[in-house]
């Protein structure tokens, strides 16, 4: 029995909770795992102490040319995609998962020395079509990824939607597409640090109604609207935005809580550490989950937004934008409501009435126990997906 699997993701794992799962799922089920990943750059490790499972061997693939441009992350990735062949012919595995784009150069290497038997999966976290680029780089990498991915055997998506417009540009039956949502695990248990209210005792009172974004402070997540909401919201609410910062992202809203005042109503926290990171859901009161319309995964984020599943995690009641997608999801998941995240005071009068709907705000942390411990967790995911796919 072959129990080998590569896991191939050209970048750093640590950001992509499915894959974190997926990796210690295998290897508790008795999976001999390999985990193939780009050395990682210096940065704000917002996945300290992560593990991986407990006999995962990680391999970090050191890049040879060091200049940052998009000739030499080529060459790297080229470089890249031999050494996973090599070990690839050397190790044997059954099966291989190539994540995201860039691995699928891996996948095209190993498609010539392919056995039977060998089982070949695109995982894919994110992708757009190339109608909807902008340059001609962008649409160039979009058809050459349906082109490479037609050497794979499955696909998995964080979005059966996603999965069938995927299929679209592909000859391969929609019979090997599958859904895998970017859930926690039943029995997950975060380590929530006690840091937030011990550093700023004098800004996060007990006493506040705590309003929380987390994920990535950047654009098109209606931030700069978030932060607006809160001139129309009481001086007991305090907004908290925390995650990893995007450029100078953090800077541009940090002048507009400035100009408006807000200091006192907002709390800005770049670059946190994955216990703060808990901390701040498990004291906070409501979640918000704001896409813009900006790309096709934007689009279709309901139940598989990574900072979804985190509020989902902590049952807390969410406000998400008001899209055909989240719509579409509530009518089987009944745990958030939906409001206009392009205008401040909409926001900040959804904020207000859920807060102080008790019956409503109560039945939406009943639902998502509910939701979560039936469908909407890893184990489930995982029994609709790679328990169907894999092989031994």
């Amino acid at each position: 029995m072959n129990k080998k699997i590569f896991l191939i993701l050209w970048g750093n794992p640590d950001f992509y909770q499915t894959l974190v799962f997926l990796s210690k799922y295998l290897d508790k089920e008795g999976y001999n795992v390999y985990l193939f990943r780009k050395a990682p750059d210096k940065y704000n490790d917002l996945s300290k102490n992560l593990s991986f499972g407990k006999s995962c061997k990680i391999i970090k693939f050191n890049t040879y040319l060091k200049k940052k441009n998009f000739f030499f992350n080529f060459l790297n990735l080229i470089f890249f995609s031999f050494f996973c062949l090599k070990k690839y012919l050397k190790i044997k595995p059954k099966n291989i998962i190539f994540f995201n784009y860039n691995a699928l150069y891996c996948q095209f290497l190993f498609y010539f020395f392919k056995k039977k038997g060998d089982n070949f999966i695109y995982h894919n976290f994110d992708f757009n079509i190339s109608k909807n680029l902008k340059s001609y780089k962008e649409k160039l990498n979009s058809k050459i990824e349906f082109f490479l991915s037609g050497f794979s055997d499955f696909y998995i998506f964080p979005t059966f939607e996603r999965a069938k417009i995927f299929n679209k540009y592909t000859n391969k039956s929609i019979k090997f597409f599958y859904e895998f949502k970017n859930c926690f695990p039943r029995n997950y248990k975060p380590i929530v640090s006690k840091k937030l209210f011990s550093k700023y005792r004098n800004f996060v009172s007990k006493k506040k109604k705590i309003i929380c974004h987390l994920g990535s402070i950047g654009p098109s997540h209606n931030i700069k609207q978030i932060i607006l909401s809160a001139k129309y919201i009481n001086n007991n609410f305090l907004i908290i935005i925390g995650g990893i910062s995007l450029g100078n992202y953090v800077e541009y809203l940090e002048e507009i809580i400035d100009k408006n005042n807000l200091n006192k109503k907002i709390l800005l926290l770049k670059n946190i550490d994955r216990d703060i990171w808990f901390e701040i859901l498990s004291n906070s009161n409501l979640g918000l989950c704001f896409y813009e319309n900006h790309n096709l995964s934007h689009r279709h984020m309901a139940g598989t937004s990574q900072k979804f599943n985190n509020y989902l995690l902590f049952k807390k009641p969410m406000l998400v934008n008001d899209n055909v997608d989240f719509k579409k999801f509530k009518k089987k998941h009944d745990i958030f409501n939906l409001v206009k995240s392009d205008d401040p005071m909409s926001i900040a009068k959804n904020i207000t009435s859920l807060i102080n709907d008790k019956r409503r705000y109560n039945k939406i942390k009943k639902n998502m126990m509910n939701s979560f411990n039936n469908e909407l967790n890893f184990e489930f995911q995982f029994f609709n997906s790679y328990k169907k796919i894999l092989t031994c």
